[in-house]
């Protein structure tokens, strides 16, 4: 019998520097969202398929080189996990 799982994820992050003499303040802004699909075939294999996509922007400062932009991942791969082995008395 096969078993399908699917899990999600969204974030949120701000974040903003103090300002210095000689440097303005920096805030950032960054999403990430990702879904991933798996599907057990076996007791002990399994495939899965992921995707991500993150949106981070930079305002203030230019003195901090960061990335700033849309970002992409898909992946995807196969689990095996076998079966525990003892060795000796249980």
């Amino acid at each position: 019998e096969a078993v399908w799982n699917v899990s999600g994820n969204a974030s949120y992050t701000y974040t903003s520097s103090v300002p210095a003499p000689t440097l303005p303040a920096f805030y950032s802004n960054t999403y990430v969202e990702g879904v991933q699909v798996s599907r057990a075939f076996a007791r002990s294999l399994s495939a899965f398929v992921s995707y991500t996509f993150e949106d981070q922007s930079n305002t203030g400062s230019r003195a901090i080189d960061i990335f700033s932009g849309r970002s992409q991942i898909l992946s995807f791969g196969i689990t095996y996990s076998p079966s525990a082995k003892h060795l000796g008395r249980p």
